[in-house]
Parts: structure tokens; C-alpha cells; sequence
């Protein structure tokens, strides 16, 4: 869904990582940043019509990197989805409690201190990246390639003769 976003100062929002992170069950967004009214309340609807729960997130917040978040699923040693919000530790500070309680209504909130990346402008979601690949095959099952079979532990040169150093395990 398009929308134009802006800062205080009118200065257009560069990407919507900035200012929303969208999750199952809940969604933590900068409404306020979204100038149109019509438009505003379009995208909260569309955020909160399959039941997710809206945070939204004020400008301050956006600049401590709250948009800046990522969830993540993984599964419990019992084999249960488990949901988690990953955040800076900045972001984190500068949740209210409110705004925590609803997000830990579905996800849990892992939050990590990365100063050294906020101070270039990215935080947490810039250091993910999804990998949607479908499964390899194992390997006996694949095949191996010319170059991967002529760089092994035995005998660790390509085909045109040249060594290849192969790092200590």
C-alpha cells in the first residue's frame, strides 16, 4: 500500500523501514508521519483488519529506530511457533511500557545494543536479510561440481593447478 511519509520538518521519509515494522500480530507504525488523514486511517485499516494490533509509534521513537524492527520465527524445543521481535536496545528504550505490553502480547522483544550501525543510520532490520531459498538437496544427492570436486582436503588444487589454502578448522 503506498503513502507518502514526512518528518516534522516535511522532509519525505526515505523507506518504509524507517518508520514501520509490520509483523503477524502486531504492527508498530508512524502514523503520525503520514501527512494525508484519508490515507493515515486507510493504512491503520488495512494493518488492523485481520485482527492485528497497531502501535504507533511517534516520531521521536522513529528516530531512536522503533521502525527499525524485525520479527522472526523460529519454533520452541517442543516444536511451537515462536515469535520474536528484534529491536535495538535504543529502540527498546524508547518504547512505553503501553506500547511494550502489546507487542509482547504475540512476540517476545529481543533487543541488542549496535551503536556502531545506528551511528550510519540503520539499525536492527537493516542487519537481517530474509533468505527464501527453497531446501538443498543433500549433497550425495546433488552432485558435485567440477570446482568443488577438485578443491577437497586431500589434495586442495583447482583444476588449472593452483593450491587453494584451506582455512584451519
Amino acid at each position: 500500500m503506498a503513502f507518502d511519509a514526512v518528518d516534522s520538518d516535511g522532509v519525505p521519509v526515505y523507506h518504509t523501514n524507517v518508520i514501520a515494522c509490520v509483523g503477524t500480530d502486531v504492527a508498530m507504525i508512524a502514523l503520525e508521519m503520514i501527512p494525508d488523514e484519508t490515507r493515515r486511517e486507510q493504512v491503520r485499516e488495512r494493518l488492523s483488519v485481520n485482527g492485528r494490533k497497531v502501535v504507533e509509534l511517534t516520531e521521536e521513537q522513529v528516530r531512536e529506530f522503533a521502525g527499525n524492527a524485525v520479527e522472526l520465527c523460529g519454533r520452541t524445543p517442543e516444536g511451537k511457533r515462536r515469535y520474536i521481535m528484534a529491536m535495538s536496545a535504543r529502540a527498546r528504550r524508547s518504547l512505553r511500557p503501553d506500547q511494550i505490553a502489546v507487542i509482547e502480547e504475540s512476540c517476545e522483544i529481543v533487543a541488542v545494543d549496535i551503536p556502531t550501525i545506528e551511528l550510519a543510520g540503520g539499525s536492527v532490520r537493516c542487519m537481517i536479510a530474509g533468505v527464501h531459498s527453497d531446501r538443498r538437496r543433500p549433497i550425495e544427492e546433488a552432485g558435485l561440481t567440477e570446482a568443488v570436486e577438485a578443491i577437497n582436503e586431500d589434495n586442495p588444487v583447482t583444476p588449472d593447478g593452483r593450491y587453494v589454502a584451506l582455512a584451519e578448522a
